[in-house]
């Protein structure tokens, strides 16, 4: 539980990151950057509510009267988080596209990222099969967006170290 708090809590720092580097990239504040904060505060305090109730789940399973009840509720926060995570990605994608300094590709992952996340949500609606809850859903979903974080930011590093040598050279 330590370890998923901790991984969780990493994403709010770089989202953070990648957010100031996105508002310093426009010179100003947009509503794009509000709406990605604030999907990036909202995903993740859903997915940490849901890691603990299915943290709950594991640990009290034999004591709780209706398991299956504490097993929905984990799983129907974490798709829940599909809706804020698509707002995160999409408003990215968008800001990259009007001209931040990001690669346009990116912006494309982004943007695939969101719709697939907005696909998560089918799962709250479908009762079996791999777009199910317990399905396989919840693994390849989150995957588009550990593709995003891991591009952006090997792209944020490079760029980062690119001004730091710019800067010292000049």
């Amino acid at each position: 539980m330590v370890l998923t708090t901790t991984a969780v809590g990493l994403w709010l720092v770089f989202g953070v990151g990648v957010w100031l580097w996105l508002r310093e990239t426009t010179s100003s504040e947009s509503v794009l950057s509000v709406c990605f904060l604030v999907g990036l505060v909202s995903f993740v305090t859903l997915l940490l509510a849901g890691f603990t109730v299915f943290f709950v789940f594991v640990y009290r399973a034999g004591e709780v009267s209706d398991p299956r009840l504490l097993y929905d509720l984990s799983f129907g926060l974490l798709a829940m988080s599909g809706a804020p995570t698509a707002l995160v990605l999409g408003s990215h994608a968008a800001q990259v596209f009007r001209g931040g300094r990001l690669p346009d590709w990116t912006a494309f992952l982004a943007a695939v990222a969101a719709l697939a996340h907005l696909v998560l949500l089918a799962s709250l609606l479908i009762t079996s099969g791999f777009f199910a809850l317990e399905g396989g859903v919840t693994i390849a979903i989150p995957a588009t967006l550990f593709a995003w974080i891991l591009a952006t930011s090997i792209v944020l590093l490079r760029a980062g170290i690119k001004e730091d040598n710019e800067r010292i050279a000049g």
